[in-house]
């Protein structure tokens, strides 16, 4: 006879065995934790309708940013092609922007602080220096 089903069933038994959670996921659930908080805080503060105003404001600022940094890409596209060279650290840079802006459209206000800090350029310098690229703003 075929049996079609494994001796464990839907009612009282499991299909997969429990594991611990990996330090991915601690970090993602106290991120999630600590942005709710965050959020709580900012509603006591201004109020519900100021902290969805200034959550709209920062998703602005961050397509804003991230409009800028495909111009400032383009310009440095174009002076690549004309053999003008670009200057070094320029990939780092604009990858830590864009990080930023990106950090600034999430939800959150959490992800929006570290957003508007990876859009200073001393920030961005700092950590060039840090991860040991060569950077000039």
């Amino acid at each position: 006879m075929v049996q079609f089903y494994n001796n464990r069933s839907f009612i009282g038994g499991s299909f997969a065995q429990w594991r611990r959670p990996g330090p991915i996921t601690i970090a993602i659930l106290v991120w999630l934790v600590a942005e709710i908080l965050a959020f709580s805080f900012v509603v006591s503060k201004l109020g519900m309708a100021g902290a969805l105003l200034l959550g709209l404001g920062t998703t602005v600022l961050g397509f804003a940013a991230l409009k800028r940094l495909s111009a400032d890409a383009m310009a440095n596209l174009r002076k690549r092609m004309d053999n003008a060279g670009t200057q070094p650290g320029n990939f780092l840079d604009g990858t830590l922007t864009a990080l930023g802006a990106v950090f600034l459209i999430l939800p959150g206000f959490i992800t929006d602080v570290a957003g508007l800090a990876l859009l200073s350029p001393s920030l961005r310098g700092w950590l060039a220096n840090l991860f040991g690229g060569s950077k000039s703003l």
